[in-house]
């Protein structure tokens, strides 16, 4: 697997943190495919009107508003985000009517508000775990970089 990377626009700069605005991007350079690919899904994500700006730390190289920078995401956390995602709101939904079951409420309501109480939770849970995974900023992009 190869890392899926992205350019941003640094917003704002402080001692401790930068601020970037995700360049939209339709596609990957080898085939321009806008939603057919991870980097199609990445750039959307990204430029999504909820999340035009996103705080990273300070990389320790010298920025100032208005630069492009690489953004890097490794093909191991984009996998891990990917199976938080899906497997602890599912897996919440299966034990919260399995306990529920178990504790003999067995009426199909009680069971069905069981484990959509648990699907809830692992919802809460998996945006929890995967919002702590942020991309990387790895580097200022020169002038003949920028599309």
């Amino acid at each position: 697997m190869t890392v899926i990377s992205q350019a941003a626009e640094v917003v704002a700069v402080d001692s401790m943190s930068v601020r970037l605005s995700a360049c939209e991007k339709k596609g990957c350079a080898s085939c321009h495919l806008a939603g057919g690919c991870g980097q199609g899904l990445w750039a959307r994500w990204l430029t999504s009107s909820s999340t035009t700006t996103f705080e990273l730390p300070h990389p320790g190289f010298e920025l100032h508003p208005g630069d492009r920078v690489e953004l890097v995401v490794l093909p191991t956390d984009m996998m891990k985000a990917a199976l938080l995602q899906f497997l602890l709101p599912l897996l919440g939904l299966l034990l919260g009517a399995l306990m529920a079951e178990q504790a003999g409420m067995a009426s199909l309501l009680w069971t069905a508000l069981s484990g959509l109480l648990g699907l809830v939770l692992g919802l809460l849970l998996a945006r929890r775990w995967a919002g702590r995974r942020r991309p990387q900023l790895v580097r200022k992009l020169a002038a003949n970089e920028i599309t």
